[in-house]
């Protein structure tokens, strides 16, 4: 799905990454775990393309739909909690509301909360809608940076869960070995 070679990258004297080599395969799950400031996210960038290494080369399989979740806010604009969550479903069917609807209250809404718009919204239950739209739309490959920093308890909980049957790849990063 995506191979990595000879990656580099640095910030003046910092050095990131300096010859870094992934294959990453349909079904391959890995967590990269590092200290803030390591360069996690901006490995991410480099695979999605919207920073260049310094040298060295990211290929993705011709086709390959890939999922991205941000450790930062996503932008928030004007739809409801469940608009959201089916955000690429240009008519939805009643298995894909359903499926969304589902995953929604994985996450800990309510089914009051799907008809709120998300500028109502603290960020950290905006991030859990973008989740929603990242687990409803089934990419093949989920690349999601920090995505836990916003669960509690029972959502994280049903989010291993729910990752654990996921049967795409997955590439998690975190500052957090748990």
């Amino acid at each position: 799905m995506i191979s990595v070679r000879g990656l580099k990258k640095s910030f003046g004297e910092q050095i990131l990454y300096d010859g870094a080599a992934l294959q990453l395969n349909a079904a391959d799950r890995y967590a990269l775990v590092g200290r803030n400031g390591a360069g996690k996210s901006t490995l991410f960038k480099m695979l999605l393309g919207t920073e260049e290494p310094d040298g060295g080369a990211v290929e993705w399989r011709r086709g390959a739909r890939a999922g991205y979740l941000p450790q930062e806010n996503p932008p928030i604009g004007p739809e409801t909690v469940l608009e959201t969550a089916l955000a690429g479903h240009s008519d939805p069917d009643g298995r894909e509301t359903a499926k969304a609807k589902k995953i929604l209250m994985g996450l800990c809404f309510q089914v009051t909360d799907f008809d709120r718009l998300l500028d109502e919204l603290s960020g950290g239950w905006a991030m859990r809608a973008a989740l929603a739209r990242l687990l409803v739309s089934e990419p093949e490959l989920l690349l999601l940076d920090e995505p836990t920093n916003h669960l509690d308890l029972s959502p994280l909980l049903w989010f291993q869960d729910d990752l654990k049957s996921n049967p795409g790849a997955l590439l998690m990063i975190s500052h957090h070995r748990a």
